[in-house]
């Protein structure tokens, strides 16, 4: 903003209303004393006006900056905190072949009849799946329960009733997850007609 002069003003502001000092007798009654006077308070007064927009469009800039560098910031928290969520999830994910590895074993130790190693893969089952509430993945229940589509997948239909209602689970083929509340793996089922 370039400075200017009251007197300048005076004069600009006078044209604009088409007053001239001859038709404003207080004004043309002041001598040179007060006029020079009067002219000096509007200077100073101009120029304390001049420095109070500087200071304000300084502030204006600097709190621009400011909110610009804050936005960039929670938009960088925002990305960071998406990575780790995708990380995390991911890790989650890699977390379920454990217990499908342990699924097989149970199974496999079944067919053989092998009581021992049932009871011992059950244990560890039983303990990993504590490890993963712990850690935020939580089991989807299925056995018994009816169809949820956005829980279930089913990928066999077994004919007539079986137990309970229609469309309820009849056997879970491999077990679902939640990660902290979201459908992690959908429990892939056989349910009754």
């Amino acid at each position: 903003m370039i400075p200017f002069s009251a007197v300048d003003e005076i004069k600009r502001m006078a044209r604009a209303d088409a007053v001239t000092l001859a038709d404003q007798p207080s004004l043309a009654l002041l001598g040179a004393e007060e006029w020079e006077l009067v002219t000096r308070n509007l200077s100073r007064m101009a120029k304390q006006q001049w420095r109070a927009i500087q200071d304000i469009e300084h502030l204006a800039t600097q709190t621009r900056e400011v909110s610009e560098d804050v936005l960039e910031q929670a938009h960088e928290h925002r990305r960071e905190a998406t990575r780790l969520a995708d990380e995390s999830r991911a890790g989650a994910v890699r977390l379920l072949a454990i217990i499908d590895m342990l699924d097989d074993v149970r199974t496999l130790a079944k067919q053989r009849g092998d009581a021992i190693w049932q009871r011992y893969v059950e244990r560890l089952t039983t303990e990993t799946l504590a490890a993963f509430e712990a850690i935020g993945i939580s089991e989807i229940q299925a056995l018994g329960r009816p169809l949820e589509p956005t829980e279930h997948e089913p990928v066999d239909v077994q004919e007539g009733r079986v137990s309970g209602t229609a469309f309820s689970v009849t056997e879970v083929l491999q077990r679902g997850f939640r990660h902290k509340g979201q459908i992690l793996r959908r429990a892939r089922v056989i349910i009754s007609q």
